[in-house]
Parts: structure tokens; sequence; C-alpha cells
């Protein structure tokens, strides 16, 4: 009898593992970054480049993330296009990656970096300098 109760409580233990780690996580709450990211036109809220607060640089600059890969972005002096995509990282615990060209022109050109996600919301996305964690960068929708 007492055999057969180890028995019955190690398949009970075996079945209840399997049933949990075979749950598919829930990405509700965490939309895809691209879905996210094409869904709309962005600001920048926050940009902190090393030693400073820069995001007023970044004042009336709309962003728009194309599916293709393109990035239009609108500033006061008129319209530059870039390039942006996302990528796996084997860096940094296996993190996806924005990989963002927003143009040669100051100070657009200091966004061009591949950036750590750190989170993302429908409404807005949080990045990292991959190298210097001292560089943060937050879109916002517009």
């Amino acid at each position: 009898m007492k055999i057969f109760t180890i028995l019955t409580s190690s398949i009970i233990f075996i079945l209840f593992s399997l049933t949990f780690s075979s749950c598919k996580k829930d990405d509700s709450n965490n939309p895809s970054v691209s879905a996210t990211i094409t869904n709309g036109s962005w600001r920048v809220s926050y940009y902190h480049d090393k030693i400073k607060d820069e995001t007023s640089d970044f004042a009336g600059n709309t962003f728009t993330f194309q599916q293709n890969g393109q990035l239009n972005v609108t500033t006061s002096s008129g319209n530059s296009t870039g390039s942006w995509s996302i990528v796996n990282s084997d860096d940094n615990g296996g993190s996806q990656k924005l990989n963002l060209f927003a143009g040669t022109s100051d100070p657009l050109n200091s966004l061009n970096d591949d950036w750590v996600i750190t989170s993302v919301a429908n409404t807005k996305i949080e990045l990292k300098d991959d190298s210097n964690n001292n560089e943060i960068l937050h879109f916002s929708k517009l």
C-alpha cells in the first residue's frame, strides 16, 4: 500500500508538472514590437544621452515606422528617411533589439544605434543602448 501511495503521488506530480510546463505564455499584454511600432506615428518622449536629457532636441518630430522597414521622420525643417528592423540578440540574455537609422543630420543621427528593447506597450516603447546603459530612448504614440 505504501508503494502504491508513493507511485500515485509521483504520477500526480509528473502530470501536474507537465501540464504547467507545457502552457504557452500569454503575450496578450506584451504585443509584438513590429505590430506595435508600425501602428501609427510616434514621438520621442524621453531621450537621455550619456550625461543629460536631450528630449527637447526632438520636440515636434514625428516618427512613422513602415512595415517594409522604412522609417519616415517629419521635423520642423523637413522630412528624413531612414530604416529600422527588429532582431533577436544573443547578447543581453537573448533580448530583442531595434536597429534604428533615423538619418544623417543632427539630432536624428544620435538615434542611430541598435537599441535593446526593455518594454513594449501599445502606447510606449522603451529602449536602452546595448553598450551604454546611460543612453535611454522612449517612443510614445501620438
